[in-house]
């Protein structure tokens, strides 16, 4: 249960660190000369991130819908 917790955080964690990484190189590209090539590789980073944190989350989706069935299965199988 604990490792559960610890990887949704970490989940929640590098998807929000892959969001604030786009805006921010996105903001600070805008703001310098050289706008194109900060640009880039922040929205790069940030996406790179951002898809790990997705695949963290559907991987945790699909072990909890498996414990879900077997907590189920079990009570319906003890009445």
């Amino acid at each position: 249960m604990e490792q559960t917790v610890v990887t949704h955080g970490i989940a929640h964690k590098l998807t929000q660190f892959g969001s604030a990484t786009a805006v921010s190189s996105g903001l600070v590209g805008w703001l310098t000369e050289n706008y194109i090539i900060l640009t880039s590789i922040g929205v790069m980073v940030g996406i790179c991130v951002g898809m790990v944190g997705v695949c963290m989350q559907v991987a945790r989706n699909s072990r909890e819908k498996i414990e879900h069935k077997a907590r189920m299965d079990k009570i319906l199988s003890s009445d």
